[in-house]
């Protein structure tokens, strides 16, 4: 069946795109990394202080910083950003899946792709992961295209790669052999005018971001704290074979919720068209695995955070299984002319519309499943959870704001801390626990409670609450959901707090005070 590949269809996938994603978007911030970058969108940009985090992430910070002046919400700004860079990655998906493939594969791409539960929903929130697929996608497209050897081509390719790098660091690590070795096919002035245009896009946003961090030396500083714990906590260089098992496991947790239903059918890809012959045999083939090979090794051997990071390898992903999709359909073709050479019964379907028929059937029951998830299912990103975490927000904000002096309360979270402090600035808001310290399970550590303090705010439900602050403390009822219970405990006349993880106590003389009394001024 012939199907349109004109750029036509490119727009209506890039409007399908940004239909799907709107009316979903959260409303709140989704995550810490989330208020990290909110923070240095609203305030002020500064890698060590993580307005946001070490690397840095100028470009998607700036972009949403100039969508900020026209909508005044940062949230919405980096979800806007997000939603764009969705759009570009299914658009050059489609395009480079067309130029290799034809028309059929190329809009199952894209469709695969579009509807990929993990892809649709890091669109929703505030996270840069989609800069890994429309970054890469778009990468791969004008290195694909590189193959002709054109240096004008060769020179926009190296500005390409020099902003994406604003937004995405990785993209370097992860794209750039797939670039690399497409330049080579250019001439020695396409390699030249690369590199320069390369150089300039990156100066243009380091310098800057550099000097927003407080000069080279704190930026660096910064810089090789993360690093240094990176490697240390999940390289294999570092943990050796335990943490090369921690990371293939994960690797494939992440892979399920991330692609969703077509990971079955990617495992047909692995044995009906990744043979060694057809890779041997076919340039496309070659073309996806060098881009999918450098990632894979980048999550394997050195760090795999979140699942969100193997948005880089989905658009290769999308193309892999759409060109499964024909091979199962081609297959299938096969049997069906086979069987009809062995019996005089057709039951109603030949050979060529079963051949047809078979793939697209398979296509919308992927998709069908796929968006079911997004829907429906429990899981990170996926819409019950962002709706869950824009409420909790919400009414966790909503209900210290409006009872609470900030001048007289202190709270307590981990879960949701940095968004708290984003959204209770003028309130003091205090880490419960850090995981990140070896020792956070046995250690508590001590808060001396300023003078006046008369609530303190205990917004993990997990946390257990000791004798003395279980005499002075009310739950107050949110909503009905998962943390939806905070507690507010008196403080008047207690000298300070011990907390930790999975433990608050107040010391000082509040043991013999009547709890009820206390209680009804947090209702």
């Amino acid at each position: 069946m012939l199907v349109p590949s004109g750029v036509g269809v490119t727009v209506a996938l890039v409007v399908v795109t940004i239909v799907t994603r709107l009316p979903f978007a959260s409303s709140m911030l989704y995550s810490y990394d989330s208020a990290n970058y909110a923070f240095a969108v609203r305030d002020y940009y500064h890698v060590g202080h993580h307005h946001p985090h070490p690397p840095g992430y100028p470009l998607y910070v700036g972009s949403a910083w100039l969508v900020d002046r026209a909508l005044g919400d940062p949230n919405r700004a980096l979800v806007l950003v997000g939603i764009v860079l969705s759009a570009v990655a299914v658009a050059a998906t489609h395009r480079l899946a067309v130029a290799q493939h034809g028309g059929a594969t190329g809009l199952a791409a894209a469709l695969l792709l579009l509807f990929s539960t993990g892809f649709w929903g890091y669109g929703e929130v505030a996270y840069p992961y989609t800069a890994l697929a429309g970054f890469g996608a778009w990468i791969a497209l004008v290195s694909y295209r590189l193959r002709h050897g054109s240096t004008l081509l060769a020179g926009l390719s190296g500005l390409l790669v020099g902003v994406a790098a604003g937004f995405r660091w990785d993209l370097l690590m992860e794209l750039g052999p797939l670039w690399g070795f497409q330049l080579l096919r250019c001439s020695w002035r396409g390699w030249l005018l690369a590199s320069a245009a390369f150089g300039l896009a990156v100066v243009a946003w380091a310098v800057p971001m550099v000097q927003l961090s407080g000069g080279p030396a704190e930026y660096l500083a910064a810089l090789r704290s993360q690093s240094d714990y990176v490697v240390g906590a999940y390289s294999v260089a570092a943990g050796g074979e335990t943490i090369a098992r921690y990371n293939a496991d994960l690797l494939f947790q992440y892979l399920r919720l991330v692609v969703g239903a077509p990971l079955l059918l990617l495992v047909y890809v692995l044995g009906r068209t990744l043979t060694p012959l057809r890779v041997a045999s076919d340039g496309r083939l070659r073309f996806l695995l060098v881009w999918l090979v450098p990632p894979l090794a980048v999550f394997f051997l050195l760090h795999i955070g979140d699942p969100g990071y193997l948005l880089v390898l989905l658009p290769a992903l999308s193309i892999l299984t759409a060109v499964g999709l024909a091979d199962l359909g081609g297959d299938l073709g096969k049997v069906a002319r086979l069987l009809a050479s062995r019996t005089s019964r057709s039951f109603g379907l030949g050979p060529r519309r079963a051949a047809t028929a078979a793939p697209a059937l398979i296509l919308v029951g992927l998709l069908a499943w796929n968006v079911n998830t997004f829907l429906r299912a429990p899981g990170p990103t996926r819409l019950p959870e962002i709706r869950h975490i824009d409420r909790l927000l919400e009414t966790q904000v909503a209900h210290v704001r409006g009872s609470l002096s900030p001048s007289a309360t202190v709270i307590l979270a981990h879960d949701r801390f940095r968004q708290l402090q984003y959204y209770l600035g003028d309130y003091r808001v205090v880490l419960l626990f850090d995981e990140y310290d070896p020792t956070y399970e046995q250690r508590r550590r001590t808060l001396d409670l300023p003078v006046g303090t008369q609530a303190l705010v205990v917004m993990d439900s997990a946390a257990v609450l000791g004798p003395t602050a279980a005499a002075g403390s009310v739950a107050v009822p949110l909503y009905d959901g998962p943390g939806g219970t905070i507690r507010v405990l008196d403080t008047r006349g207690a000298l300070a707090v011990e907390y930790g993880y999975g433990w608050v106590e107040l010391i000082g003389g509040l043991a013999g005070r009547d709890a009820k009394s206390r209680g009804r001024r947090w209702l």
